[in-house]
């Protein structure tokens, strides 16, 4: 999570800080290699944009498979839309490769029925150079 005036790793309180937005970017990978470490060079400018980011990290394979990956995303987000919802922010959501298809699975999930979230809390997905066809990997 990077915002004005602190780059260290936390949740903030929510009163500290008025972005006019949140960006998320889930980073790339193959599933399977980088981290938050790599992926965190947009934070800068984001921030002087008053747009908190944040660059979510999530265990790699072959250790966690495929579905352990896109449940910790999931998980992740609840957090995200609840501050997006007591800050009145839309959240953009941009992944890269494999974090491309990860946010595209973010698309698939009612947030209404299952999390009381509104769809319009989403200001905007997107997805950069996306794997979406997962069956050639299977065997691999």
């Amino acid at each position: 999570i990077y915002f004005p005036l602190n780059t260290k790793q936390f949740f903030p309180k929510i009163d500290m800080i008025k972005p006019k937005a949140i960006f998320v970017f889930i980073h790339g990978g193959f599933w399977q290699a980088l981290s938050t470490h790599e992926n965190g060079y947009m934070a800068k400018t984001m921030s002087d944009a008053q747009i908190l980011t944040v660059v979510i990290g999530y265990p790699l394979a072959p250790e966690a498979t495929i579905e352990d990956i896109v449940t910790c995303i999931e998980k992740s987000f609840v957090k995200f839309l609840q501050w997006a919802k007591d800050l009145s922010a839309k959240v953009y959501i941009c992944g890269h490769s494999a974090g491309a298809h990860l946010a595209s699975t973010l698309l698939a999930i009612n947030w209404k029925t299952k999390y009381n979230v509104e769809p319009e809390i989403f200001g905007g997905f997107f997805l950069i150079s996306g794997i979406y066809n997962l069956t050639p990997l299977v065997p691999t």
